[in-house]
């Protein structure tokens, strides 16, 4: 993704605009055969609209190019009817008839997210109010990002911030009133008294500011200048948002809360929420989703009426998106506290800001009450201080993690770095509060604006990640082998039901897709079917393993190989599974199992620190297990490992293996201890002639029918157990039997009868040539003592004057003799 931040200020004054700056825009926008007008609206004193319709992108900008600068320039987000070039066919006609219509547009191909700094109408934002904006911006496409969605153009309209997601839907009735409840959804959740999500945008004939344009809202003043739009952010791709993904934010807006903004919407007298409300106060408290009333409710961290210890039981609750405030006690005792109780507890004076009684847990209200040392350290402090309960840096994997709402995510874009040039921002901001006297608060503020060079943000970064309790050693994440992480909260798997993700829950993985109790997957139970021959045992063992494999538990000490030649569904059934586990599944290369010469750094190993699902396939003949790390495991001990150029450390597995394999690896270890472990799955079908070329499409869809019927696996592994079926007990005794070392040996070298002897130094002696022969190294060939042993359970073993000798079988060498 290419990028540009900051405010469009060249040596104090406003760049100039380009036809590509223009060009650029409308190329992402465009699709071939796409129409779109450009208008122009009170353009001149009668108040006239200029407008004209364009097949051409490059012409439109050409067009556009003698306005730039004299009224503002906006065009249509979404393609219009080609019928509509008999208005003005590639030109602007200065005083149009009529214009684009909802009804005019031929598909929803685009999503608007307008965000704008509360202000009087018709002039432009300070840089302050823009700063706010952005602020927003940030954390609108940050929480879309987590909830799955792909990023989004973004792009300063002058003004404000808009970030323009590619969508596909239908012009209909059912998309404009999932686009008002998505904007709502949005606007319900990152709306404050600064800067707000417009959700008047949802129409489908909706204009957008043409990028690349000035914008001329009232007279350009030093403090409200005129500002050209620009693009921030572009993707290398438009990816659509997904219906599904669409519908689940849109579901989280109760259908009668949708607000219907007017011109006046964004007025200083917006009514306050009371999220924003508790947050300027440093309340720390946790959103419960709406009730039956449509009240959602925020639940503090210690109710003020009570002083048992409990915590985030009881809290206040509004009627989003602007209704009504309320207050409730939750405890046993039944205490009804209304709101006029709870205000006064919280010290909020109606929907006023006021000094607040209860802090946020690290003790810290909205506004810094002392001074930090102007050092690295004290910066780092400060970081801690306002980001401690969000943040965390896991020594022990060297990386930063982030609180999403339901589990901890690991950094992947720098958040850490914009959260701590936000921090300096809030030092340089709190300085008249903090210094009475003009001298410090002027070197507070110098100390704040150098802070924000790259050596200051690094090191105010690296002395937090020693302060609490941002500072974690990297023990016990992902720790609960109940608990599994999916895309809309947490789910107990010994219940399998869902609740919202706690930060004390310590979990890092989670699936992607959300568990939906009523979802089916009617597709992958047919592929089960196809796969496994309508074996209904074989099907139900697959259902509890799996969902045994979901969970953290390792009491059934055993792995499971796939086996079958090629085209016969292995890799799909194991794809999905990973797809459906998300960051709990891992894909391992094969060489991690298999014996080698010489031992690794153990690299490998590490990358399997609280995987439950771990996969791995092979494809080559003559593969060696390596029997010791397959039995440690899966037998729940403990494992040393270390990451790359890491330290070396030892944690408890807790991975299922799931080992994909044309031909059977061989297998030298011939215990019970070994043998006991593997549950060797036959995939005897064959998909050539009518292989579904579509199916891990299919199945991508039915990944949140999969889950729910992993998780209903689940239970029913803990009520019936993991008995493996007929058709694994007959698959892995034929696999333990063939892969017996003496098998070959005795086919090939021996006869076998009733009237064959032979001694015991012999035959060990024939044995050893044929491994030479064989190419086996020396610690795969039997000893002296393990060779008589498994000899043993074969052959009758007598002892003679001569020496050891066994009846029944005999060399074919003497026979040929």
């Amino acid at each position: 993704m290419t990028t540009s931040h900051g405010l469009p200020v060249v040596d104090g004054r406003q760049p100039g605009g380009s036809l590509g700056d223009v060009q650029r825009f409308l190329h992402i926008l465009w699709s071939p055969g796409d129409v779109r007008e450009l208008r122009i609206p009170r353009h001149n004193r009668y108040g006239h609209t200029a407008s004209g319709y364009f097949d051409s992108p490059d012409e439109l900008a050409a067009a556009a190019a003698g306005w730039d600068g004299r009224a503002n320039l906006y065009v249509s987000l979404n393609p219009v009817s080609p019928a509509l070039l008999a208005r003005a066919n590639s030109r602007i006609a200065a005083r149009a008839e009529a214009t684009t219509a909802d009804d005019d547009v031929t598909r929803r191909r685009s999503l608007l997210l307008d965000i704008d700094p509360v202000r009087p109408s018709g002039i432009s934002s300070t840089d302050s109010e823009l700063e706010a904006a952005h602020v927003v911006l940030d954390s609108v496409t940050a929480f879309l990002s987590d909830e799955g969605w792909p990023d989004p153009m973004t792009a300063l309209s002058g003004n404000g911030y808009y970030a323009i997601y590619a969508i596909n839907l239908p012009n209909d009735q059912a998309s404009l009133e999932l686009a008002k409840r998505v904007l709502s959804g949005l606007a319900a959740r990152f709306d404050t008294d600064r800067v707000h999500v417009d959700t008047a945008v949802a129409n489908a004939a909706r204009l957008v500011g043409l990028i690349g344009t000035l914008k001329v809202k009232g007279d350009s003043t030093p403090d409200r200048p005129h500002r050209r739009s620009r693009l921030e952010s572009v993707p290398e791709a438009l990816i659509p948002v997904s219906g599904e993904l669409l519908a689940a934010l849109a579901s989280t807006v109760p259908k009668d809360s949708i607000r219907q903004h007017s011109a006046g919407a964004k007025s200083e007298g917006s009514p306050v929420r009371l999220a924003a409300l508790l947050q300027q106060h440093g309340i720390e408290y946790r959103e419960q989703a709406p009730d039956a009333n449509g009240f959602t409710w925020y639940h503090v961290r210690q109710c003020p009426f009570h002083a048992d210890g409990r915590q985030f039981e009881c809290g206040v609750g509004q009627k989003l998106p602007d209704g009504p405030f309320a207050g409730k006690c939750f405890h046993p005792e039944g205490d009804r506290m209304g709101w006029q109780e709870w205000k006064t507890a919280l010290g909020i004076d109606g929907n006023r800001l006021g000094e607040s009684s209860l802090l946020s847990s690290n003790g810290a209200s909205s506004q810094r009450e002392r001074a930090f040392p102007r050092t690295d350290a004290g910066n780092g402090e400060l970081f801690a201080q306002c980001h401690g309960d969000h943040v965390r840096y896991d020594h022990r994997r060297k990386r930063w993690l982030i609180w999403s709402g339901h589990w901890w995510r690991p950094d992947a874009d720098e958040e850490v770095r914009r959260l701590a040039k936000g921090t300096a921002r809030e030092r340089y901001s709190s300085a008249a509060d903090l210094f009475e006297d003009l001298d410090e608060r002027k070197r507070e503020s110098t100390f704040a604006i150098g802070s924000e060079n790259r050596q200051r943000l690094d090191a105010m970064l690296a002395q937090a990640q020693a302060e609490a309790p941002i500072s974690d050693a990297g023990d016990n994440w992902d720790a609960d082998r109940w608990l599994l992480g999916v895309a809309n909260g947490v789910v107990d798997l010994r219940t399998c039901e869902p609740r919202d993700g706690l930060r004390e829950d310590r979990i890092t993985l989670h699936s992607d897709v959300p568990l939906d109790p009523e979802a089916r997957c009617p597709r992958w139970e047919r592929f089960l079917e196809e796969v496994f021959g309508e074996d209904r045992e074989l099907i139900g063992f697959i259902a509890r393993a799996v969902g045994y494999s979901l969970t953290g538990d390792v009491s059934e000490q055993c792995l499971f190989m796939c086996h079958g030649s090629g085209a016969n569904g292995k890799s799909v059934f194991l794809t999905t599974l990973r797809a459906m586990a998300g960051g709990y599944a891992y894909n391992s290369p094969f060489s991690t199992f298999e014996l080698a010469d010489r031992s690794s750094i153990p690299n490998d190993l590490a990358a399997l620190v609280g995987r439950r699902l771990v996969t791995a396939s092979e494809t080559n003949e003559a593969v060696r297990l390596n029997e010791a790390r397959l039995k440690a495991l899966t037998g729940g001990d403990p494992v040393t490992a270390r990451f790359l150029h890491g330290e070396f450390f030892t944690f408890q597995p807790v991975c299922k293996l799931w080992l994909a394999v044309n031909h059977r690896p061989r297998v030298g270890d011939d215990s019970y201890g070994f043998w006991r472990r593997v549950r060797l799955i036959p995939f005897t079908r064959r998909f050539t002639d009518n292989a579904d070329h579509h199916l891990a499409e299919a199945l991508r869809t039915e990944l949140p029918g999969i889950l729910n019927w992993a998780v209903r696996g689940s239970l029913t592994w803990q009520e019936e157990g993991l008995e493996p079926p007929k058709a694994v007990q007959s698959a892995t005794e034929s696999y333990r039997v063939e892969s017996d070392p003496l098998a070959e040996f005795i086919e090939e070298r021996c006869a076998v009868g009733s009237c064959f002897v032979a001694s015991g130094g012999q035959l060990y002696e024939a044995y050893r040539q044929w491994a030479s022969e064989q190419g086996m190294r020396d610690r795969e060939v039997l000893s002296t003592v393990a060779f008589g042993r498994r000899m043993s359970e074969r052959f009758e073993k007598r002892h003679t004057k001569a020496g050891k000798s066994y009846h029944g079988v005999g060399l074919l060498s003497d026979r040929s003799a």
